[in-house]
């Protein structure tokens, strides 16, 4: 179930500077009155930092119709499998500004949920990214409000991920830090500059309720990511000896 939005959300061609942009979201009150700017896809690099980090190793064995099957497809069925992942917490950072704030078109909280899976993986590096503006669940006559979140998916070859791995293994993992580009979905005002202090995101499962399901083909929402870099610093324990001199 939706939480009811603070603002409704507009597509509009209705451009004052045409040649700076051709079309634009925006967001009025009840009244109309729009709330902030123009708001057109934001490309340029977006940088977050990691709060907490945690590596996860799980196993499972699924043996659900064995009785079915033939004996090697039984083997096969009993074998273990294994799934690694490192997980991050992550916040906000920008290095030449203060770091943007990120919001769900038509609400008016900011998301304070923002997370980072990395899993191992065989196949090539990829990055996706995926979002939900906050709503209320009722699971067994109990409500609950979930609240918005914003998340992205990177999986890395196995000696990527080791390579990370080892340095949480051994605790001298001082530091994660990830940062996107070129994401789909991501809005902002539109400004000559490559820093913004707001974002906002468009998931396609709120195109309905926002009304905007007809410029579903030209809207772009959160999904794919063209470009990121995930950074890890290692701790390094230097001992500084003081040498006494004789006076």
């Amino acid at each position: 179930m939706d939480i009811k939005r603070d603002y409704a959300v507009h597509y509009s061609t209705d451009i004052k500077y045409e040649s700076l942009y051709n079309w634009c979201l925006r967001q009025t009150q009840e009244d109309g009155t729009q709330i902030g700017d123009d708001l057109i896809p934001w490309s340029w690099s977006l940088r977050f930092e990691a709060a907490e980090v945690f590596h996860n190793i799980s196993y499972s064995r699924d043996s659900l119709g064995m009785e079915d099957r033939d004996d090697d497809d039984k083997e096969n069925a009993a074998d273990v499998d294994t799934r690694e992942t490192i997980q991050a917490k992550l916040i906000s950072a920008e290095r030449l500004s203060l770091p943007p704030r990120y919001h769900m078109f038509g609400y008016r909280d900011a998301v304070e949920m923002i997370s980072l899976t990395v899993i191992r993986s065989n196949n090539d590096t990829h990055c996706t990214a995926f979002a939900f503006a906050k709503y209320r669940s009722e699971i067994d006559f109990h409500e609950e409000d979930v609240p918005h979140q914003l998340g992205f998916n990177l999986k890395l070859s196995r000696d990527k991920f080791d390579n990370i791995a080892q340095l949480m293994r051994v605790n001298i993992l001082d530091g994660l830090s990830f940062s996107v580009g070129n994401v789909d979905g991501f809005y902002s005002n539109w400004s000559p500059g490559i820093t913004t202090d707001s974002i906002h995101i468009l998931p396609r499962s709120c195109l309905e309720s926002l009304n905007l399901e007809e410029h579903a083909d030209r809207l772009p929402t959160v999904g794919k990511i063209r470009d990121f870099q995930i950074s890890v610093t290692k701790k390094v324990n230097i001992h500084h000896q003081k040498e006494e001199n004789d006076l």
